[in-house]
């Protein structure tokens, strides 16, 4: 088991690193392509995967080879926005669930103590209501608990794993957007809030474009037509994505516009 785990990583890295290699090593592939690899070796030794060690190896190795890329935005921006996933939003993330997957046992017998509206957030998120009533059939001991109502409305519309993603999804575009706002500031002198939605938005995109292209690759040797499908699903989802951002940036430059003509006017005034 130890060996084809090894030899799957191997395998692994070797597709990964020749991507890197053939799109030119830019400093956010070498990033995450590096991150991976820590992050495919580390379970092997007996190490977590997702650390704030594993951007620090991945930075000092990229560094030790090219130094210069310390003074790169592109390398700052990435690397901030990768820290912050790892000390912001992954450990408020295990937080959310923690608290929302609580049930009395030996180590927690007393429920998490928080505000009343993450409680509600939480339970919402990760309660699994169906899970729970299917275990106390099961169990000698029966009990109740009182979890939010959203939770089992949820559960009952089977929406809720769509809902957590996507709050999940927006916790992490947050502490990325927070973190780089001031480089951002720093060197394009902008502010871009829209970030957070549009991060949502695009992750969506991707996606579905990732999937219905690695589908269509897959199956295009046994069927045209659904080759053409998936293709004209992923052409849609690329479009979609590349142009997501113009209704934001009309309603910019419609804002940008009305504020220039109600200025000329007062000045005219």
């Amino acid at each position: 088991m130890a060996a084809l785990s090894r030899l799957w990583v191997s395998l692994v890295m070797l597709v990964l690193w020749a991507y890197a290699a053939m799109v030119g090593l830019a400093p956010p592939v070498t990033r995450a392509t590096m991150m991976i690899s820590i992050g495919l070796i580390g379970p092997l030794l007996f190490r977590r995967a997702v650390s704030m060690n594993t951007v620090a190896l991945a930075a000092f190795v990229m560094l030790a080879f090219n130094p210069a890329l310390v003074a790169d935005p592109g390398f700052q921006l990435s690397f901030v926005a990768v820290a912050a996933i790892v000390a912001l939003a992954l450990p408020l993330t295990e937080k959310l669930r923690s608290i929302g997957e609580w049930r009395p046992s030996s180590r927690t017998p007393h429920p998490p103590t928080c505000h009343r509206v993450m409680r509600l957030l939480a339970e919402a998120m990760f309660w699994d209501e169906r899970g729970f009533r299917d275990e106390m059939r099961k169990a000698p001991v029966n009990f109740r608990l009182e979890k939010a109502r959203a939770a089992r409305v949820l559960g009952r519309l089977r929406v809720q794993s769509v809902l957590r993603n996507c709050a999940l999804l927006i916790v992490t575009s947050v502490a990325i957007q927070l973190s780089t706002l001031p480089l951002i500031v720093f060197y394009f002198n902008r502010v871009a809030p829209v970030g957070v939605l549009l991060n949502l938005v695009a992750g969506v995109l991707t996606a579905v474009l990732m999937a219905a292209g690695t589908l269509a690759i897959t199956v295009g040797a046994l069927s045209h037509w659904l080759r053409s499908l998936l293709g004209s699903v992923a052409a849609g989802a690329h479009f979609a994505l590349a142009n997501a951002v113009v209704p934001f940036t009309c309603r910019l430059r419609l804002v940008a516009s009305f504020a220039g003509s109600h200025s000329k006017r007062t000045g005219a005034g």
